[in-house]
């Protein structure tokens, strides 16, 4: 059970719809894995917070226009930004 006065808001980043779904309908909640953006705003997501939103206006696309080309490119190109970004960063 979620106590709505202590908790405004939630971010799932389980990466399983199934676990977001038990939340979507209880209390704001915000999608926090990038893979699962798209379905998540058409299950009732608020937003989605997510890391790449930072390099690309990607994320902002799927949640304004609900536009599958954007959440396919993130997608795709995710585990590629990952990668050069823990690069970039100097940790292995």
């Amino acid at each position: 059970m979620i106590k709505k006065d202590l908790i405004q808001a939630f971010k799932d980043d389980s990466g399983d719809i199934e676990v977001f779904k038990q939340y979507v309908h209880h209390i704001i909640t915000y999608q926090g894995d990038e893979n699962q953006i798209l379905p998540a705003m058409q299950l009732g997501a608020r937003g989605a917070v997510g890391s790449t939103g930072n390099i690309t206006r990607l994320i902002e696309k799927i949640i304004s226009d609900r536009d599958q080309l954007s959440q396919d490119l993130i997608t795709k190109f995710r585990p590629i930004i990952t990668v050069n970004l823990k690069k970039g960063s100097g940790s292995n």
